[in-house]
């Protein structure tokens, strides 16, 4: 059943909204490079977390990976915001 993967995805998006409409304040502020490099990192973070939880889950395990990447996005974009451009969102 399709439905319990599309929920997880639809809750890591809802937890991680606030903070979405942000995801481009380092390209925004003459800042693509590392931009590229959060967008890599969590990019690795969805890889690895598939990498862990697909084997034994399935799709279920793979809605729950890139929820929880979803979600760890909000942290390191957090991170590179206050690095970056020593600001707090």
């Amino acid at each position: 059943l399709s439905l319990v993967p599309f929920i997880t995805l639809i809750i890591g998006i809802v937890l991680a909204s606030g903070y979405l409409p942000f995801q481009n304040i380092l390209t925004m502020s003459n800042k693509p490079g590392m931009q590229s490099l959060m967008i890599f990192l969590i990019c690795l973070v969805n890889i690895f977390l598939n990498y862990i939880l697909i084997p034994n889950l399935g799709i279920n395990g793979a809605s729950i990976a890139t929820s929880l990447s979803t979600v760890s996005s909000v942290f390191i974009l957090k991170l590179f915001v206050k690095t970056q451009l020593n600001l707090r969102i």
